[in-house]
């Protein structure tokens, strides 16, 4: 009987791949950058190299980003990667 990764044409020795988790991003900060350069969520997506979608959902909290995704974003947004992050709070002593 055959392996479901012979059927697919797959490397039985293959490792998955493993989803990275998304970054925490503050969506405001991002908005907020975005409306100070004058861009549109097209034209900052076009820039950034996602899709317009995308920037929209990670701008309304609603998706993250991987790492490379956050630099391409700030990028495009002419900032640190750590400019569109939340700030922690630290808790009371």
């Amino acid at each position: 009987m055959q392996t479901l990764a012979r059927v697919y044409g797959m490397n039985e020795n293959a490792t998955p791949k493993r989803r990275r988790r998304p970054l925490p991003m503050d969506p405001a900060k991002i908005a907020r950058r975005r409306i100070e350069l004058g861009l549109t969520v097209t034209k900052a997506a076009a820039e950034a190299g996602i899709h317009k979608s995308y920037l929209s959902q990670i701008e309304n909290g609603h998706r993250g980003g991987s790492p490379a995704v956050v630099l391409r974003i700030a990028s495009a947004l002419r900032c640190e990667p750590t400019d569109l992050m939340p700030r922690h709070r630290k808790a009371a002593a």
